[in-house]
């Protein structure tokens, strides 16, 4: 599954081991998990291919966002963490109608400059 994943993403947005650790533990060092990977897909296309390999494998999938912690996402031992860090950009902007479209992990704050 890994090397599919692999693959799929790119060998450096596949994290395992101890560069996966960061994303395993909250800030208040209370809960600390074991996931099988930290996925940080690129694209939509990224998130619905990992989402069909986790179905078809029947692996646990948990969102990744703020990294605090506070929801417990990171007790989750064996499975697919998804970070969605790499998806920043501004898909559209109309002042006039005051819209913006965004990625999801483009931050309120990137969204303002």
């Amino acid at each position: 599954m890994l090397d599919r994943l692999r693959a799929l993403l790119g060998p450096p947005h596949v994290l395992t081991g101890q560069d996966a650790q960061p994303y395993a533990l909250d800030w208040a060092g209370e809960d600390q998990g074991a996931p099988l990977a930290v996925l940080r897909p690129g694209s939509t296309a990224e998130v619905s291919a990992i989402l069909k390999l986790a179905n078809d494998t029947r692996t646990p999938v948990v969102p990744v966002a703020g990294r605090t912690g506070l929801t417990g996402g990171t007790a989750a031992p064996g499975a697919l963490l998804l970070s969605l860090e790499r998806m920043k950009a501004i898909r559209e902007i109309r002042p006039a109608a005051r819209i913006g479209r965004k990625h999801p992990a483009d931050h309120r704050r990137a969204a303002r400059t």
